[in-house]
């Protein structure tokens, strides 16, 4: 920067006399460069490798060691009074902390805002977090080749990441392209090393685990499948990563290719239709009459039900109900496929139900049967 002040002029006038003149004169150059500096654009993790890419075009990578954790094995049941139950065995011998899910996975204060915290239980020694378990530092703490870990949450359930921590530690050989010469180096150091002390020894396999709310919305079912798809790798879902197509219609042409895979899809047929989870798939006039057709998902089998109503909605004049199927088509070149059959159709007639005043669809319903006693309408 370059500056020139001048605080007055001498003015000389014609008749000799001379006064100083009030103006102020002020010059100045400013010269700006921009500073770049080091951003980091991405963090990719593998089974085997840690990654950074940065803003000028360099990568860093790092190799992951996973701890052994022996002979997973996963299961999962639903209990009588309509929760789920979660068990885990690993070898915890080598096992720092354990979390169910991602970082931004809330198991926790979904559940509490339901008044229903998880209960999880883990080997003596082992402190429940809410979200996993790390070994005390006080007690004893039991560790075996079979080290049992279980969850009882009314979350549905669905695959989700477990994390399984080991020592954090960095290798000694390790070295960055930069030695934190400004703030900005230094924040990117911090975060590479929190990454690697996270990541380095820990094992992440994909299980089945509270990854549902109780009533999930179709937006969460459908992130989750997404992240599925494109994080995962799992590209047997790719037909329901649209979201433009109808996930009950859709799910009948996707086809897993592993147990795992299949367990992975009826997780997602019971988050996107279970038993509870009517859906409003269709809307038509017929005459004077409304239909409303309704959907929902058991297992591999459906049940639709028509709605029909009067014109403004004042009575509900009948019920059809129909029960979909899901078979295996077996061909001659040995080739299999699923396809969905239609069952018969049931009307139902004598309703009570009669809605006072013109208003919109009721969401509860009461039959003399008793067969149908709730519709969620979308």
């Amino acid at each position: 920067m370059r500056s020139d002040t001048r605080d007055a002029r001498v003015v000389l006038q014609a008749n000799g006399a001379c006064h100083l003149s009030d103006e102020l004169f002020y010059h100045a150059e400013l010269t700006c460069s921009v500073v770049n500096h080091l951003e980091l654009v991405e963090t990719i993790a593998t089974a085997t490798t840690l990654e950074w890419k940065f803003s000028d075009g360099r990568t860093v990578s790092y190799p992951r060691d996973p701890i052994d954790i022996g002979n997973l094995t996963f299961s999962y049941t639903q209990t009588a009074n309509g929760k789920y139950f979660y068990k885990y065995t690993l070898d915890n011998r080598l096992v720092q902390m354990i979390r169910i899910g991602e970082f931004d996975h809330d198991l926790l204060g979904g559940i509490l805002l339901r008044g229903a915290q998880p209960i999880l239980r883990g080997p003596d020694g082992w402190t429940d977090l809410g979200i996993g378990w790390l070994p005390s530092r006080e007690d004893p703490v039991t560790r075996c080749e079979t080290a049992k870990y279980t969850i009882l949450s009314n979350f549905l359930p669905g695959p989700l990441p477990l994390h399984v921590a080991g020592a954090e530690k960095v290798r000694d050989d390790f070295q960055l392209p930069f030695k934190g010469r400004n703030s900005w180096e230094r924040h990117l150091i911090q975060q590479i090393d929190i990454t690697i002390r996270q990541y380095g020894t820990s094992a992440d396999p994909l299980v089945i685990g509270p990854a549902f709310t109780p009533n999930p919305t179709e937006n969460e079912v459908r992130d989750r499948i997404h992240r599925l798809v494109e994080l995962d790798g799992f590209d047997f879902l790719r037909p329901l990563d649209d979201a433009t197509v109808n996930l009950v219609e859709t799910q009948c042409a996707v086809v897993p290719g592993t147990d795992f895979e299949l367990q992975i899809l009826d997780c997602l047929k019971v988050a996107s239709l279970s038993a509870e989870n009517w859906q409003l798939i269709d809307t038509a006039s017929y005459g004077p009459d409304i239909r409303r057709r309704f959907t929902c998902q058991a297992g591999n089998h459906r049940l639709r039900a028509d709605v029909w109503t009067d014109f403004v909605d004042e009575k509900i004049e009948g019920i059809s109900l129909q029960l979909v199927v899901q078979v295996v088509v077996r061909y001659q070149d040995g080739s299999e496929q699923p396809r969905m059959l239609d069952g018969n159709l049931v009307t139902l007639t004598h309703l009570l139900h009669h809605v006072g005043g013109s208003r919109s669809f009721p969401t509860g319903c009461s039959f003399e049967n008793g067969l149908v006693t709730r519709f969620l309408s979308a």
